[in-house]
């Protein structure tokens, strides 16, 4: 690795603990701000990709958190808590068969990943969809 690739790596992650930093203080147009920053160090920074989903969900802007999450998908297709919060996107957008896909995905990939399987069946319910459900 070259002096400026572990360079941008450190400075990628001091933006992201920056970041995380401003969230508890719902400073989101800081936290979004320092992800973008780390993202431009790192394009391939999953987590900070994520997490700028979260920030800008927190921000009402539903249709960008869901890019950020489809492109941390695109760089660890088994990112779990991404898939899981491109379903909380997709839901609150209204969009419950693009929600029950995601939770499903994230589901097959981690069976024990706390709520998952609570928001995974109220997705099926509201798209009347029962199959897949143990009941006994």
């Amino acid at each position: 690795m070259s002096e400026r690739s572990v360079s941008n790596l450190t400075t990628s992650r001091r933006c992201v603990t920056a970041a995380m930093y401003c969230v508890p203080f719902r400073r989101m147009d800081a936290a979004v701000t320092s992800y973008e920053r780390a993202i431009e160090l790192r394009p391939d920074y999953a987590e900070a990709l994520n997490n700028l989903g979260n920030a800008l969900a927190e921000l009402n802007q539903l249709d960008a958190s869901l890019a950020r999450y489809d492109r941390a998908l695109k760089i660890k297709p088994d990112y779990v808590d991404a898939l899981n919060n491109r379903g909380n996107a997709s839901r609150d957008m209204k969009r419950p068969d693009a929600a029950l896909k995601s939770y499903g995905r994230a589901l097959e990939l981690d069976s024990e990943f706390k709520f998952l399987y609570g928001t995974w069946l109220e997705a099926k319910m509201q798209v009347c969809d029962w199959s897949g459900i143990e009941c006994g």
